[in-house]
């Protein structure tokens, strides 16, 4: 959990339980984070000048080199959809093609900037639209409290003090426009209110934005959420990459 303006880190979760050599695995477990990737795919779009919230792109199968990938729900597909509708219902084939059109190195650059620690692009492809690049918990909340923070990005201050000489807090630089974030955190509202999230809306009781994320065989799930005050990313899964089991996503 952060303060997405001043990157405090407000609470660190683990694991079920601390022992000595612990495995801290908001730090350091690094798992594929699934469509909770989408909005950095999303970013790169409407900066690209290209598209808009608004624009329609066709959900339908498309073959690429041999790979042919599905929605959730497979063989199943709407045909022209907005942006919008896309994102918050995290449309699977949208994402695909936005990323072959705008190219994988922008996508890779806008992330990277945000906060989060990715491969070398000669190692990435267009799966990367589905989220297989590994992350850490701690990476993406911080990554989306780049969007939360209008675009900039600052380390995670997780101590403010050495006895009684301040830790100063972080710098924050602006890496992605104002506007584009501004975007991009009025789609992630929209999956808040009537998307993948809306489960969330009538429990938080206030204006909030975030997106949701499953990998392959439901072996993962994520959430990145935030308010103006807080930012929390949240995964679940299991250190054997074991399925969580039917209904956990």
């Amino acid at each position: 959990v952060l303060d997405p303006a001043r990157r405090d880190i407000l609470a660190l979760v683990g694991g079920y339980g601390y022992r000595l050599g612990g495995f801290d695995r908001s730090q350091r477990a690094h798992r594929q984070p699934g469509s909770a990737f989408k909005p950095f795919i999303y970013d790169a779009a409407i900066d690209s000048k290209r598209y808009t919230a608004a624009s329609m792109v066709n959900d339908s199968p498309e073959v690429f080199k041999l790979w042919k990938p599905q929605n959730h729900e497979k063989n199943k597909f709407r045909g022209p959809v907005r942006l919008r509708v896309a994102l918050a219902d995290s449309i699977n084939t949208v994402s695909i093609k936005l990323l072959s059109d705008i190219g994988v190195l922008p996508v890779r650059e806008l992330a990277v900037a945000a906060g989060l620690e990715l491969p070398p692009p000669e190692k990435l492809d267009l799966s990367l639209a589905l989220g297989t690049a590994t992350v850490t918990p701690i990476e993406m909340a911080n990554a989306y409290a780049t969007f939360a923070s209008g675009g900039t990005y600052g380390d995670p201050r997780l101590v403010t003090a050495f006895g009684n000489e301040p830790v100063p807090a972080p710098e924050l630089k602006q890496v992605i426009k104002a506007e584009t974030a501004y975007v991009v955190v009025s789609l992630l509202r929209s999956v808040v209110e009537a998307g993948t999230a809306r489960s969330a809306a009538p429990k938080l009781k206030r204006p909030a934005a975030g997106k949701t994320g499953t990998t392959d065989e439901d072996r993962d799930a994520w959430f990145g959420g935030f308010t103006p005050e807080l930012l929390a990313a949240v995964w679940v899964g299991c250190d054997e990459r074991r399925v969580l089991g039917r209904g956990e996503e």
